[in-house]
């Protein structure tokens, strides 16, 4: 059984477990937040090379669910399963590649494909923030475990294909940041400064399509904008508030996807577990550097790097640190 090593969120109450200096300049003046700091996966997307028995029922209740879904109107219908615990949706299709069925519990979505378990997975599965942040991935995979082997299906390996990695700065006011190419040092071809209302919301480092995508923006901004009351709720708890919106809350996020990880020699869930800080150390200290001056391009290793920067290469994520690619 391919089992991942605890991936626990990180939540640190105050700037002493995570120090940042102490007078973070910018824009002229010091500023001496008490900030607070959580990180965790943001997504989660992996398959697992799953061998089942030769009288498996999932497929067929999957089947029959299916067929229920596309008679009603090609809308989801609910799946119950004696024995577990968890409630699905069945979706009247599934996934390009194979995967003929797919059930979701909210933003867990699990695919299955009747192929053997040869060079591609035959059990693909994408985990969304709120599951993530509420359960964490450990447990989250502890349970897709058991929900196969309750049909008895022996999981053979996996295969990681996206990993979002961020961190909240509780009580950082994104404005604060210089909003000014000159001042970063990054890999990204592309890269987009937002705003809204004259206001500063975020920064994008990388296309949608790249095999790394940076972006910073404004947590409340985007929670308030897309109204979604259950993950104003989950991180309100998460960030230790009464509502989402009692502080500023500064976002890093690190998109990942396969072709990065291979560099990093990750392609299983062990794999991952052991190397979440080594990626973190390479995408905030290789990849993306932001400087406190406009920087000089022919000589950017003696930029010096923005105070809120060092607070953001600082967070801790379990893990070998440095790792040759």
């Amino acid at each position: 059984m391919s089992n991942l090593r605890s991936i626990s969120s990180s939540v640190n109450p105050s700037v002493e477990d995570s120090p940042p200096p102490s007078s973070i300049i910018m824009g002229g003046g010091n500023l001496t937040p008490n900030i607070s700091t959580c990180n965790n996966l943001d997504t989660l997307h992996f398959g697992l090379y799953v061998l089942w028995p030769d009288n498996i029922k999932l497929f067929d209740i999957l089947d029959d669910k299916r067929y229920e879904a596309r008679g009603n109107g090609f809308k989801n219908v609910p799946l119950s399963i004696e024995g577990i615990a968890t409630q699905f949706n069945v979706y009247p299709q599934g996934k390009k590649g194979g995967y003929a069925y797919h059930i979701e519990n909210g933003d867990l979505h699990l695919f299955f494909s009747v192929r053997k378990p040869d060079h591609t997975p035959n059990v693909f599965i994408e985990i969304g923030s709120v599951s993530l942040w509420t359960l964490g991935a450990t447990e989250l995979i502890k349970r897709i475990h058991k929900f196969i082997e309750h049909f008895g299906g022996i999981v053979r390996g996996s295969t990681v294909n996206r990993v979002d990695l961020c961190a909240d700065f509780i009580g950082f006011d994104i404005e604060y940041l210089p909003f000014d190419f000159r001042h970063w040092i990054c890999r990204g071809n592309k890269g987009t400064f937002n705003f809204e209302h004259l206001r500063y919301t975020g920064v994008n480092y990388g296309s949608k399509k790249s095999p790394l995508l940076l972006k910073i923006y404004d947590k409340v901004c985007e929670l308030r904008e897309k109204k979604d009351t259950v993950k104003q709720v989950v991180f309100a708890e998460r960030w230790g508030q009464d509502n989402y919106d009692d502080n500023a809350v500064t976002r890093v996020e690190f998109l990942i996807r396969r072709d990065k990880l291979k560099d990093f020699k990750i392609r299983t869930l062990e794999d991952l577990a052991q190397k979440l800080a080594s990626l973190w150390s390479y995408c905030t200290q290789e990849w993306c550097r932001v400087s406190n001056h406009v920087v000089n391009r022919n000589n950017t290793e003696k930029a010096e790097i923005h105070p809120f920067w060092k607070f953001v290469q600082s967070i801790n994520w379990q893990g070998i640190k440095d790792l040759s690619r």
